[in-house]
């Protein structure tokens, strides 16, 4: 038989394969697999988790500080030059709204547009600024953002494709944390394969600002040598 899927509930209960044929089940054999799964999760709930998340829990259980300086330097972790790029700071807007009401009136829309290059200032800066940096005792160098991370290590950088935004030119651009401007990362490249990866998926939209989280492993990895698990916890956090 191919791969399959169980599903209880309490109306009724289906075997399905892979391939797409289903099986309803009589109450008598619904009941005898729910009793069947019932006591192997009582008897071996370790077994029943992804393998993923098996070697993430292990990972995580492996995780300590290592000593020493922190990988990056104090003069890099401020940032380029202030004249660098595109200043965004004057662009980020002073409008809010209480958390609560934002997601009570958030909904999903299919009617794409690109944002404009004040939107785009407020969620970088307001999400991915340096707020400032200091020597720890033992040398370190920690980070102050307005999201958490690890050991203020902030290994996830932010990187946009664009185009289509008024007053921006279509490319490859990186948030700069440390002067809050955008700098551009040189020939849109990337861009084309995005456009190509659109029109596969048939979605058309006339301009765009994709945003991606860009994993610096080694910044985390540098205080904690066996911390990929944190990286990826720390993306998670900066995606949601």
């Amino acid at each position: 038989m191919d791969d399959f899927t169980i599903r209880l509930d309490k109306l009724q209960g289906l075997i399905s394969t892979d391939a797409g044929t289903s099986w309803t089940l009589s109450s008598e054999d619904k009941e005898h697999l729910r009793a069947v799964v019932a006591r192997v999760c009582r008897s071996e709930p370790e077994s029943l988790m992804p393998a993923g998340l098996h070697a993430s829990l292990a990972e995580a259980a492996s995780v300590a500080p290592g000593g020493g300086r922190s990988y990056v330097a104090k003069g890099e972790a401020e940032g380029r030059d202030a004249q660098d790029g595109l200043p965004l700071m004057p662009l980020v807007s002073d409008r809010s709204r209480p958390l609560a009401d934002v997601l009570s009136s958030r909904k999903s829309e299919r009617t794409l547009k690109p944002p404009s290059l004040g939107d785009l200032a407020t969620l970088l800066v307001r999400v991915g600024r340096l707020r400032s940096i200091r020597e720890t005792y033992d040398g370190r160098m920690e980070e102050s953002r307005p999201l958490p991370s690890a050991g203020a290590c902030h290994p996830i950088e932010l990187e946009l494709l664009v185009a289509g935004v008024d007053g921006l030119q279509d490319g490859h651009w990186q948030f700069d944390a440390g002067t809050c401007n955008l700098v551009q990362l040189g020939a849109p490249g990337p861009v084309a394969s995005f456009r190509r990866e659109l029109r596969k998926r048939e979605i058309r939209v006339q301009g765009y600002a994709a945003v991606f989280a860009v994993a610096h492993f080694e910044k985390t990895l540098f205080r904690y040598p066996s911390g990929a698990t944190l990286v990826w916890r720390d993306a998670g956090v900066v995606l949601a």
